[in-house]
């Protein structure tokens, strides 16, 4: 803090009172966060390591004080209190960072906690929003990542579960829908198998054998 030499406009002018500063010729309190102890200087000082004080009410550094803050905001040594972003989240107090939403968790602006991820949806860390699961996966909510579905079942997306196949189709793992087997072959073991062409083959097989040792 400093003063200036008061000029002669100044000294023929009262005294300013304590929080309040010289400018053009009157007496205009300090902003909040800043104090001035009066007379003739024309600036005020800013409150020192993030502490404030309500406008025109500081005198001296003793009259700053550390602000609390609501919930959802931290403090600014510069601008007090502020708002945490989304995807993050503050008690509030003289806390001075904004914390970050673990994954399958989200959090608007002016959060004092984050929410879980309802079911069908997941997230990153930081994320401000969940997003609905892709077809082929599901969760059952606070995830941070959509699981396959598992062979035989599929999915749409953001959905909360996976879907057994119908009877005589079949999927792999992720699928969004399932395939049914084409005529030339069956489901084995949750696959299409081409049994049904190997069986026809040897049947071929087993009857040209025959012509040929009995062909008289």
């Amino acid at each position: 803090m400093y003063y200036r030499k008061p000029s002669k406009t100044l000294t023929s002018l009262s005294a300013c009172e304590g929080g309040k500063y010289y400018s053009d010729g009157s007496c205009v309190p300090c902003s909040a966060g800043f104090y001035s102890p009066g007379g003739y200087t024309e600036t005020c000082t800013l409150c020192p390591d993030g502490k404030s004080v309500p406008r025109g009410e500081g005198t001296s550094a003793a009259d700053c004080y550390l602000e609390s803050c609501e919930a959802g905001q931290v403090r600014d040594a510069s601008l007090g209190c502020v708002d945490c972003v989304g995807g993050t989240y503050s008690a509030g107090g003289a806390q001075a960072t904004c914390m970050p939403c673990a994954g399958g968790t989200f959090s608007a602006s002016k959060s004092a906690e984050c929410t879980a991820c309802p079911p069908g949806t997941s997230s990153p860390a930081n994320a401000a929003q969940c997003a609905p699961c892709a077809a082929g996966s599901y969760s059952t909510g606070g995830a941070a990542e959509c699981d396959l579905c598992a062979k035989l079942h599929f999915s749409a997306a953001g959905a909360e579960e996976c879907c057994h196949c119908p009877e005589g189709q079949t999927s792999t793992e992720g699928s969004a829908t399932c395939e049914q087997c084409s005529s030339d072959k069956i489901l084995a073991d949750g696959s299409c198998s081409g049994v049904l062409q190997t069986v026809g083959n040897i049947h071929l097989l087993i009857a040209a054998l025959v012509l040929l040792f009995y062909i008289p």
